[in-house]
């Protein structure tokens, strides 16, 4: 039966497809970003992060003006299962994603988890961030922009908050375009039950002739499972 239900969503995917493949929401900079305290400045500890996390040679480019900081509404209490504790009527602090896309196609990104009145870094890539969605209360999509170096390309990144810290639970493409003679473009994206326990990834593959010109479509998606001993979505 659940195997009918999300061969049904994997369906409405396919059909979907032509709207767009892309989850997430768009990354404005700063959003609502967490700063120092003067307006519109990002907190000094975030930029010395994101330094010391790219090579030496590129460090003078980081610009807090390019840095995104975004709070991520994952609460861990959901997990933990204790109240939330306040502080002058207000809850605990949210976890962070701060990113910085450098000249050329580089960049990286961090996440932050709050922990007794910190941040501590518990994931980084050294990717730039496209978009993120946030999923349920435990789970978090990243799609990232990978370097210009290896061509147009785009990971997508499935993160779990686990009641032992945030754990990366499955990693795949989300947007990858050769271009040749023709254009081979494959866009992606993924779908989680409200639970958390079943995942479908879908993909679409097309080529393209120079005027644009859908030669080849073929859709394809794949079912997966959340293994509790692994942290992973497996087949």
């Amino acid at each position: 039966m659940r195997k009918t239900i999300w061969g049904a969503v994997a369906l409405f995917m396919i059909l979907s497809a032509g709207v767009g493949l892309l989850i997430g929401r768009q990354l404005s900079v700063h959003g609502s970003g967490i700063y120092d305290g003067q307006q519109n400045r990002v907190a000094e500890w975030i930029v010395e992060d994101l330094r010391d996390g790219l090579d030496q040679n590129v460090r003078n480019q980081v610009d807090p003006a390019h840095i995104t900081v975004v709070p991520v509404g994952i609460k861990s209490m959901a997990l933990s299962g204790e109240a939330p504790s306040a502080v002058a009527g207000t809850f605990d602090a949210p976890d962070l994603l701060a990113a910085v896309n450098l000249p050329g196609g580089t960049g990286l990104t961090i996440l932050y988890e709050h922990r007794d009145g910190q941040y501590e870094a518990v994931l980084s890539k050294q990717e730039s961030i496209f978009s993120y969605q946030v999923v349920g209360e435990d789970y978090l999509v990243l799609t990232t922009d990978v370097s210009a170096a290896q061509g147009d390309e785009r990971t997508l990144y499935v993160i779990h908050k686990t009641p032992e810290g945030y754990r990366e639970a499955w990693s795949g493409i989300a947007h990858r375009r050769n271009q040749n003679e023709t254009m081979d473009v494959l866009d992606a994206t993924v779908k989680l039950d409200p639970e958390g326990k079943t995942m479908v990834y879908f993909s679409l593959e097309r080529t393209l002739d120079q005027t644009g010109v859908a030669l080849m479509e073929k859709s394809s998606y794949q079912l997966l499972r959340y293994n509790d001993r692994t942290h992973r979505f497996e087949k």
